[in-house]
């Protein structure tokens, strides 16, 4: 009998052991902080995020930055699934750690829908850079690292075409 229990005890150990291995690993997956480009970090943020997920999110982001010496990070919201009083607080936090790293944030992604949330319930965005796309965000990124995007629109058979490139 007492072998039995023994048996359950170390079986029920090694399960935990396994979920907070797997759990630890979906946690790094969904939180990934990706080199756009040379000093220019992107976090891009899909789903529900909380306080746990928050904090997991900046402890990765901190680590990228100083690994990288990156001085930009772009935050993108646009596939967050509600952005309210809570969700703005975190995003707050992770962009003023960032910035105690000399770190610039970029939140990318606001919708009218986000902006107007965030004014009614009060959220101060003071100094915070924000932009409503990707886009925007990564030029905005690279004009801090003193870099530019120079567009071609049109090429020799005067066809529609886009080129960039960057300087």
């Amino acid at each position: 009998m007492l072998d039995n229990g023994a048996t359950c005890v170390a079986y029920t150990e090694a399960n935990n052991k396994i979920l907070e291995e797997q759990t630890n690993t979906l946690i790094q997956l969904s939180t990934p902080t990706i080199q756009l480009w040379e000093g220019i970090l992107l976090l891009p943020i899909v789903g529900v995020l909380d306080s746990i997920r928050s904090q997991n999110m900046m402890e990765e982001l901190l680590k990228r930055t100083v690994q990288t010496s990156s001085p930009v990070s772009i935050i993108d919201i646009v596939g967050v699934a509600n952005v309210d009083s809570s969700v703005a607080n975190h995003l707050i936090k992770i962009v003023r750690s960032a910035k105690l790293l000399g770190n610039t944030c970029i939140l990318s992604g606001l919708s009218p829908e986000v902006a107007q949330t965030l004014v009614e319930v009060g959220v101060d965005l003071e100094g915070i850079n924000t932009t409503s796309n990707l886009r925007n965000a990564l030029k905005l990124g690279l004009e801090i690292v003193n870099m530019t995007i120079k567009e071609n629109h049109t090429n020799k058979n005067k066809e529609k075409e886009e080129t960039y490139e960057i300087l």
